[in-house]
């Protein structure tokens, strides 16, 4: 932003900046000591921080650091927080302080640029005050007129992971489409982890997608009302990850999603279909037009569901509105009369990629399975051919999944030796 920001948001600056300078055990310590211990000299950016920290179980962050392999950076793609651990070794109560306190830095965060705004939109710098943070951090979990609004930009233009290496897929082709979708999924920016898997099919118009959602301990808001915000989160982001595909190509005509607790591979609780013309007419423009952002709805998942209308739905509530275990709606016959497990894929690589994959078929880029024929001695060659790749520990890009083999996985077309670098 051009023009010279004030010494109020200086002070923002300077403490968000601490969050990477300084191990944040101490980082979140001190926040907490200065707007809590010190609050009567505290400014309101640190009474508001510190808030939320304690709200987020900040504490607990200290032993986990102490016992693991932690630190936290900033997305290249959202330039929101990241904190960066093995979530295999932690427990599940430990996995979810991690979560909520990311959760919580990024609230501030986006508090921060939301107050940065206000000023330089002509604010007095006197009404920037603790509850204008809190309204904007809330502001921050419910925003969905302004994800499909990122959305809409993201999907503008040429796709520019379309072409690699001299190999160019389709227009309009699965590999248009996922990595359209891929890419929005990577700079969405949403206060809590996303986790995601999907499979396109763009000769059927056909896509599934399963997401994770958050689980419900971590969800910033009073116990009695956790589960059912929890839910109303799971449908809001369902309907923002169905815009997400639809947008990615015209030929999409039928989306159909999964979310799961945790992970893309915890247990399923929810299942929405969406046809896209119903979709375009009803859901998109209640989404746009803020009707999905209201309050209200934060704890009201039945009425999300009520606006957006899937046409396919599988989930059931129990009496606090906390989504109950299902089984999901069926997948479609045509992923499993064409797909093959990858390590079975025998297609060759383009010529093109061999080199740059090493790999000459596709079942070679399974190294999550057992007859994987990626050893020790294979990576620690490409890591030697690879020094001063813009994928070295120096590079800002970092990858979000917890661990190198899902990563590898996920990417698959990735140099497996760049990513061995960030583990």
């Amino acid at each position: 932003m051009s023009g010279e920001v004030p010494d109020m948001l200086g002070a923002n600056a300077e403490i968000l900046r601490s969050i990477l300078s300084q191990p944040l055990p101490d980082t979140l310590d001190m926040i907490i000591w200065r707007g809590v211990t010190n609050s009567a000299q505290a400014l309101p950016f640190e009474r508001f921080a510190a808030r939320l920290l304690v709200e987020a179980g900040a504490a607990g962050i200290r032993d986990i650091a102490a016992e693991n392999d932690f630190d936290v950076i900033r997305l290249s793609t959202t330039k929101r927080f990241w904190l960066r651990c093995n979530g295999n070794d932690l427990s599940n109560e430990q996995f979810n302080v991690v979560q909520a306190v990311e959760s919580a830095l990024n609230r501030i965060d986006y508090a921060d640029d939301e107050a940065r705004r206000a000023v330089h939109g002509g604010m007095p710098e006197a009404c920037i005050d603790e509850n204008f943070y809190i309204a904007k951090s809330q502001q921050y979990l419910r925003n969905v007129s302004g994800a499909i609004v990122a959305i809409d930009g993201l999907q503008e233009g040429e796709n520019n992971f379309r072409r690699m290496r001299g190999t160019e897929g389709a227009r309009g082709g699965n590999w248009d489409i996922s990595t359209r979708f891929a890419n929005v999924c990577e700079n969405l920016e949403l206060p809590f982890r996303l986790h995601y898997r999907f499979d396109v099919d763009a000769s059927s118009g056909v896509m599934v997608v399963r997401f994770s959602i958050p689980n419900t301990a971590i969800m910033p808001v009073a116990s009695q009302y956790r589960d059912g915000f929890a839910s109303a989160y799971a449908v809001r982001l369902a309907g923002m990850l169905a815009w997400a595909a639809f947008s990615s190509s015209v030929r999409l005509t039928q989306v159909d999603l999964t979310g799961c607790v945790g992970d893309a591979d915890g247990i399923p609780v929810i299942s929405m279909g969406f046809d896209r013309v119903p979709f375009m007419m009803g859901a998109l423009p209640a989404m746009k037009n803020g009707q999905c952002d209201v309050v209200p709805l934060d704890v009201d998942p039945l009425a999300l569901l009520n606006l957006l209308r899937p046409v396919r739905y599988v989930g059931f509530f129990d009496g606090n509105r906390a989504l109950t275990p299902i089984t999901p709606l069926a997948t479609s016959a045509v992923f499993l009369e064409k797909r093959v497990s990858e390590w079975q894929d025998q297609r060759a690589l383009p010529e093109g990629l061999r080199g740059f994959l090493r790999a000459d078929r596709a079942c070679e880029l399974d190294v999550m399975h057992d007859e994987s024929p990626v050893s020790t001695d294979d990576v620690n060659a490409i890591m030697e051919e690879n020094e001063g790749s813009p994928w070295s520990p120096n590079s800002n890009w970092k990858p979000r999944w917890r661990n190198l083999a899902k990563a590898v996985k996920q990417v698959g077309c990735a140099k497996r030796a760049e990513l061995t670098r960030q583990a």
